[in-house]
């Protein structure tokens, strides 16, 4: 579109989110994570706590993050994020 006034220049400098928060918006707003937590997390950690309490339910958490991370492809130079 044109505009009679002088077009404002972009500054260099936006204003965004840090990684660690743009990361958890994207899990809080991803239903697919929300199906995944009622299907399967949710029992598994309620059978993890009964069975051996808090401590147990948070090892289970750990684990299953670390497997998650760990089953992730390394970036190489022709997979690199955008």
């Amino acid at each position: 579109f044109r505009s009679r006034q002088p077009a404002v220049e972009a500054t260099a400098q936006r204003r965004e989110l840090p990684p660690a928060a743009r990361g958890s918006l994207a899990i809080l707003l991803n239903p697919g994570a929300w199906l995944f937590l009622g299907a399967v997390a949710s029992p598994l950690f309620a059978s993890a706590t009964h069975r051996g309490g808090t401590q147990t339910a948070l090892l289970v958490a750990l684990a299953a993050r670390l497997c998650r991370r760990a089953a992730r492809p390394p970036l190489t130079a022709s997979r690199t994020p955008t």
